[in-house]
């Protein structure tokens, strides 16, 4: 997928504006993921899977988790991070 048509499908399937910062963080993380998938073995797809499919109460553990590792997200980044995986 072209950055281009990266940025069509995000804005597309989010509710609020993004910045132009915001956009070239998520290309950013869409590109990690990519090289991610392509460097592992069918775990990391496996692991990505299982992210877009936890519900609230798994969504706002992972949230915790990812916290005290150092990493903060509001709810919606969360939301706008599953999206891109």
């Amino acid at each position: 997928m072209t950055k281009i048509e990266f940025t069509k499908a995000l804005s597309a399937s989010v509710t609020v504006s993004l910045t132009k910062t915001d956009m070239e963080d998520a290309w950013d993380t869409y590109q990690d993921l990519i090289q991610q998938l392509e460097e592992q073995d069918d775990s990391a797809g496996d692991q990505m899977q299982q992210l877009t499919e936890m519900n609230a109460k798994e969504r706002l553990i992972w949230r915790t988790c990812l916290s005290e590792a150092g990493i903060e997200l509001t709810p919606m980044q969360v939301d706008d991070y599953l999206k891109i995986v």
